[in-house]
């Protein structure tokens, strides 16, 4: 619910030409709260246990929801009635297709996974028959025949995805190949989100001026290019070798994100903006699953699931975990490439 709406109300909140500027600087608030959180969750493991990690979420949204009643402005708002029946065959079938990436991993294609998948592939074809004959669809399927807004959404899945390949993998290459504790594992991730942080406002505020397309474009390839460094790295590497790797990968996302969700919005009539927003958050949360379950695929594809298990790794096991880890690395440079591609189309 919190990821669904914050692309609609800064769209239905400001100019067009204040747009890509308002989505960077919307970007820092997403890179501070990555860069705060790992830190900030190692250290109270080392200290007190993990368990703890979750209680700090208790008084930061409590906060959250006092500020955000005193700040967010309420949008004009749409008459109609909800589609029930739109929504529920898309949770369905959004459900069962998670569920079914997430189980294949450990079941593989079995009895259960097969009925899975055709529950979700029923569910999405019923989502897709019911939004054309309904007169108040939840998703107006002609949003997908402009260009700018469907091919913005595939960089989207698979810049999403390339990330979080480096994301998932990147803290088993830190603790199990050099030996990191927990405390020191976030600090090495935070230069990702940091990294983000500092180029997201001007990135947006640049995408204002000469449009979204090159932008996007120069952004993705940034991250393929820091992917394909990071399988490069050696078993012997130090904090470093990982830092300056992961810090080229926020700078790629952080051109990246803002000019492609303004192409995204921007592309959206003002009576879809919510949906719109709904859409982008689903696509994110899906690539993160998929690239979760992209990098552990290849991982596992040369590492067996048993040596991620151990605390610690004999010579030989550490060469084939760092083999797994650089192939799955090199897999994600080549779908945030992709993205680079399909970042340059746009309608007219």
């Amino acid at each position: 619910m919190m990821t669904a709406v914050p692309l609609a109300i800064i769209t239905g909140s400001f100019r067009p030409t204040e747009r890509g500027k308002a989505l960077g600087i919307y970007a820092i608030s997403i890179s501070a709260g990555l860069a705060i959180g790992p830190s900030l969750g190692g250290f109270i493991t080392s200290l007190l246990g993990w368990r703890y990690v979750f209680l700090i979420n208790i008084p930061i949204g409590i906060a959250g929801l006092l500020w955000a009643q005193h700040i967010i402005p309420e949008l004009k708002r749409q008459s109609g009635k909800m589609d029930i029946l739109g929504a529920l065959t898309a949770f369905v079938s959004l459900s069962s297709f998670l569920f079914f990436v997430n189980r294949f991993q450990t079941w593989g294609f079995s009895y259960t996974t097969g009925i899975v998948l055709l529950v979700s592939l029923v569910a999405g074809v019923s989502f897709l028959r019911v939004e054309r004959r309904t007169t108040q669809p939840m998703v107006n399927l002609d949003l997908f025949k402009n260009l700018t807004f469907s091919f913005a959404n595939i960089s989207a899945l698979l810049n999403f995805m390339s990330q979080y390949v480096m994301v998932f993998l990147t803290p088993f290459y830190l603790q199990r190949i050099l030996a990191f504790a927990p405390n020191n594992v976030g600090l090495v991730m935070t230069s990702f989100p940091v990294a983000v942080m500092i180029v997201a406002p001007f990135s947006g505020s640049l995408s204002d001026r000469i449009g979204t397309k090159v932008p996007a474009c120069f952004g993705a390839a940034i991250c393929s290019l820091s992917l394909f460094l990071m399988s490069q790295l050696p078993a012997l590497a130090n904090s470093v070798d990982v830092v300056w790797r992961l810090a080229i990968f926020g700078l790629g996302t952080g051109i990246f994100q803002s000019p492609n969700s303004s192409a995204a919005m921007g592309s959206a009539p003002k009576p879809h903006l919510g949906i719109a927003s709904g859409i982008l958050a689903t696509v994110r949360n899906l690539g993160m699953l998929l690239g979760i379950a992209t990098g552990r695929a290849v991982l596992y594809a040369f590492a067996p699931p048993s040596i991620l298990q151990k605390a610690i790794l004999k010579p030989a096991e550490a060469a084939v975990f760092l083999s797994g880890l650089r192939h799955a690395y090199g897999v994600g440079g080549i779908l945030t490439l992709v993205a680079a591609v399909t970042a340059l189309v746009r309608s007219k």
